[in-house]
């Protein structure tokens, strides 16, 4: 995709996210206390386990801190990936799977968007932003 349907795909998921919450939770909504403790168990596992050294599975909990934060849940669709978005130079066509979409985090979708391609991240958050600003 070239850069200006990054940000048209931006500016789509920042459209999705003004939608009103559905009454569903989605498993991007899921509670933070009890995402936290299951990770926190997934923790223990991997060290004791001795899959990986304690200093490591440390640092990336203490990483996975900042999906953990409050926030006000918006529209996700769930798994965003770029297969997932159809264009036509710089318009959206359509957008697929939205199998997986409810209540959730907003800095979900334009991380998966990109996942794999972080040098788009900027020109999502363009269009997302433009978005929000209409």
């Amino acid at each position: 995709m070239i850069p200006a349907a990054w940000a048209v795909a931006g500016a789509a998921v920042r459209k999705v996210h003004d939608a009103p919450l559905p009454p569903w939770a989605g498993w991007a909504g899921r509670d933070l206390h009890a995402l936290a403790a299951e990770l926190d168990g997934e923790c223990v596992w991997l060290v004791t386990q001795g899959v990986l050294p304690a200093g490591l599975v440390e640092r990336n909990r203490q990483v996975a801190e900042a999906a953990l934060r409050p926030r006000t849940p918006v529209f996700p669709h769930g798994d965003l990936q770029i297969t997932r978005v159809f264009t036509d130079g710089d318009e959206i066509t359509g957008i697929i799977d939205r199998s997986e979409e409810g209540r959730g985090d907003a800095l979900f979708a334009p991380a998966t968007l990109t996942l794999g391609r972080g040098e788009h991240l900027g020109d999502v958050v363009v269009g997302y932003r433009s978005r929000w600003n209409q």
